[in-house]
Parts: structure tokens; C-alpha cells; sequence
């Protein structure tokens, strides 16, 4: 079995350091980038998944509407770690997958396979 490639684009390193361990020892090859950084990754490799924490509203995300104006195929596979939605929050794109925040280390596992 090909090991699964996934950008994981957080900002908060404690956290993208969690889940690149925890995906690494599930047959995965993790990549991290912080939201400035994630663009330029993007542009330059495909990636399985891509696992993104998006920085202010959704809507907002520049990595978001990177992949919405230049990459709408790559939408397929990201799946986006998403605090509780409140009725006024944008919710992703419908070709996003969303993660609910707190995750289980299953849940995680489930939402990259």
C-alpha cells in the first residue's frame, strides 16, 4: 500500500506537530506549512489530502481561495479541521470535507482515508 501524502496547513506548530505524528505513524507522509506558506507548497505539489485549519472565517482563508480560483479539483481532497459551526460562520465549499474540532486521533485517521 502507497503511503498517503498530506499537507497539513496549521498555524499553531504545538498542534501541526500532534497530528503530523500521529498521521506519520498511521502509513502517512506529512508535509507542514503555516498559512503563509501553504500557497507556494500548493502550487508546486499534489498532495493526497490536504488538511487545512483556516485562518479567520472560512470564506477569508487565502489557501481556500487559492485552490477556488487556481486548483477547484484539489477541493475534493481537503479536508478542513473546523471549530463548531455557529448559524452566522460561512461553512466551507461543498467540495471540502470538514473535520469538527475536538478530534479524536480516530476521527482524524477516518477523515484522511
Amino acid at each position: 500500500m502507497k503511503p498517503r501524502s498530506i499537507l497539513v496547513i496549521e498555524d499553531y506548530p504545538d498542534l501541526r506537530d500532534t497530528i503530523i505524528e500521529v498521521l506519520s505513524q498511521n502509513d502517512c507522509v506529512c508535509e507542514s506549512a503555516g498559512s503563509a506558506e501553504a500557497i507556494a507548497k500548493l502550487a508546486a505539489k499534489r498532495y493526497g489530502t490536504i488538511l487545512l485549519a483556516p485562518r479567520l472565517a472560512i470564506q477569508g482563508d487565502p489557501v481556500l481561495h487559492y485552490l477556488m480560483e487556481n486548483q477547484p479539483a484539489e477541493l475534493e481532497h481537503v479536508v478542513v479541521m473546523q471549530n463548531p459551526v455557529r448559524d452566522d460562520d460561512e461553512s466551507p465549499d461543498e467540495r471540502c470535507h470538514v473535520l469538527m474540532k475536538p478530534f479524536s486521533r480516530a476521527e482524524l485517521l477516518a477523515a484522511v482515508s
